[in-house]
């Protein structure tokens, strides 16, 4: 209202795209996941149409499809979730951000250590997965340090990424003494202000743990490579290949607890409680479009829960997108929700991406004998 703009507001990729289409739209602000069609793939449509509107995307994850999207000129930008909306706009009008991005990140030990001897060495580093901001947007950078926050301000710059490398380029013109000792104390030149108290035995006693923690790793034992791994990093916090060998065994070993926990929602007769193992689940490892699927079902089995199994349908379809099943349970979805018309838009969708699925083709012909009928 403060611009003297109109919103219009629509549920669907799909929809977006219709809107689009029938004309009168200067810009779009679109969420990376949604249902039916997810935004980059209403982005594809959007962006063959004569003079398409600006586009900025926002997602709580920006992996290299949503990066590819904006470096080659499709989107503005992607803003991470909460959205600033106040700059969404301001970039969706064309005009020059006022104020910065809040940004917070917390890197890993070599990351960290990697991103402060980049800006210390060229003034300019990156950040991976992060925001995608057009040239010279201002940000300001709140790096999550061990022994408390660092903020720096600066500006996108796309070139500061090196060739072929994913992230958010950040160009630093100016850095304060206090600043740069920081960042000096993180992975700069220069000794460690607490130089590590490490003895001959403690090298040993990190290196057996290591080599005991990775044959652990290799034969599928993940929880008791996790604590082989996480003992040889407490002792040796400054090797950045303990601390990266910890990471991984955390991360695998949260894959197995999530496939186990699934496993054993298969089992109950509950459907809330399946449902509450499904999504711890998905907090261990929410790439896996299976488990986002059945919590969806398991929603739908309540009757009661709409909103979460659209969300995860949403997402399920985003993750695997080559799989009828989320579609066809997003049609019974609106179909269940009283949005009849909207269930066959998306039905119709599907089948133009499945053509030969009975499930589908049979849905579609209910739908369409409803809509006939009025």
């Amino acid at each position: 209202a403060r611009r003297g703009c109109r919103l219009d507001a629509v549920f669907s990729g799909l929809d977006a795209v219709a809107r689009v289409r029938a004309g009168g739209i200067d810009a779009v602000l679109m969420d990376v996941w949604m249902p039916e069609v997810d935004g980059l793939s209403a982005l594809e449509e959007i962006v063959r149409l004569p003079n398409p509107p600006r586009v900025v995307l926002m997602s709580g994850h920006i992996d290299a499809k949503v990066e590819d999207a904006v470096t080659r000129g499709k989107a503005i930008a992607c803003l991470p979730k909460p959205v600033d909306f106040d700059l969404a706009l301001t970039l969706l009008a064309g005009e020059a951000p006022e104020r910065p991005l809040q940004l917070r990140v917390a890197l890993e030990h070599g990351g960290l250590s990697a991103f402060a001897a980049q800006v210390l060495a060229r003034g300019a580093g990156v950040i991976e997965d992060a925001p995608q901001l057009p040239a010279s947007t201002p940000v300001s950078l709140t790096l999550e340090l061990p022994a408390g926050q660092l903020t720096l301000v600066g500006v996108a710059e796309p070139s500061a990424r090196q060739a072929g490398r994913r992230g958010l380029g950040l160009n630093f013109a100016e850095l304060t003494e206090a600043q740069q000792q920081a960042l000096r104390a993180i992975g700069g030149p220069g000794p460690d202000p607490i130089p590590p108290v490490k003895t001959e035995a403690t090298s040993n006693r990190a290196r057996e743990l290591f080599h005991r923690g990775m044959e652990k790793l290799e034969k599928g034992e993940y929880d008791l490579a996790l604590m082989d791994l996480k003992a040889a990093r407490d002792l040796s916090p400054a090797d950045v290949v303990l601390a990266a060998a910890a990471l991984r065994a955390e991360e695998l070993a949260g894959i197995e607890r999530a496939r186990n926990l699934f496993r054993e929602s298969q089992k109950m007769n509950d459907p809330a409680e399946a449902v509450r193992l499904v999504e711890e689940a998905i907090r261990l490892d929410p790439s896996r479009a299976s488990y986002h699927r059945e919590a969806a079902r398991l929603y739908l089995q309540q009757g009661d829960q709409m909103a979460r199994a659209e969300e995860r349908l949403a997402a399920a379809i985003h993750l695997a997108p080559s799989d009828p099943e989320p579609r066809l349970h997003l049609v019974q979805l609106l179909e269940r929700a009283g949005r009849p018309k909207e269930a066959l838009w998306a039905c119709e969708a599907a089948m133009g991406l499945f053509p030969g699925d009975p499930e589908l083709l049979k849905l579609a012909a209910r739908l369409r004998r409803k809509a006939a009928i009025g």
